[in-house]
């Protein structure tokens, strides 16, 4: 998912906070 990479981290630093969030919404757009 674009904000789980890098660019993503630094753009949005809440996920860093939450790093299973961001895991946990890539795995659903993954799987959807």
């Amino acid at each position: 998912w674009m904000m789980c990479n890098e660019q993503g981290i630094r753009a949005y630093p809440t996920l860093r906070i939450y790093p299973k969030v961001c895991i946990g919404l890539e795995i659903k757009l993954t799987t959807v």
